[in-house]
């Protein structure tokens, strides 16, 4: 993986940008987060495959997934498992603990360097918290939400900020004092 100059994980900070690679149905391939740009984009960090609450969650999107593509949103779900780790993860059926059938990329972040750049790594153990960052189509951090491991992310949730920042009657106004941000220091 690599990355460019860190920016700022905060609202309203422009959104680190990375290069990783990524599982999509069953194959991987290099993923560019700036090759998103002109779309949102949910990061979802979840801390290992095959934990305890993360197939779940992770099908819980797979379902409102063609919510989040009306609203023009990407999903990715990235953890520090190796691609190897997703493929397994992602050719089980959720009854057995997998996610087969998922049609968003799973992110491998081995060395946590995208969790870090985001904030959201628990750094005494190797694994990211469970966080989920809005991406707006401008490359910004819209917001950026983190649990402690046993608490799941609100999916509904994500799905209601993303309609929101697409729908914000002020949204113009907003961009135009975005734009005047260059980058955030962390």
């Amino acid at each position: 993986m690599t990355s460019s100059q860190v920016s700022g994980y905060w609202p309203g900070c422009v959104a680190p940008s990375f290069t990783a690679t990524a599982v999509f149905s069953g194959s991987s391939s290099t993923l560019h987060l700036q090759s998103y740009k002109g779309k949102m984009v949910l990061l979802i960090f979840y801390p290992v495959d095959f934990g305890y609450i993360c197939p779940t969650e992770l099908m819980v999107v797979e379902d409102k997934l063609h919510e989040f593509q009306q609203e023009e949103c990407e999903v990715l779900a990235i953890s520090t498992g190796s691609i190897m780790s997703k493929v397994a993860f992602m050719s089980l059926d959720k009854e057995k603990g997998g996610v087969a059938g998922i049609k968003f990329g799973l992110v491998e972040d081995k060395d946590g360097q995208i969790g870090s750049m985001y904030g959201v790594m628990r750094e005494d153990s190797g694994y990211s918290y469970r966080a989920m960052v809005l991406i707006d189509r401008e490359g910004v951090v819209v917001s950026r939400i983190m649990t402690d491991l046993p608490v799941g992310l609100g999916i509904t949730e994500a799905l209601r900020l993303v309609k929101n920042s697409k729908n914000e009657k002020s949204g113009q106004d907003l961009n135009q004092k975005r734009r005047a941000i260059k980058k955030c220091k962390m």
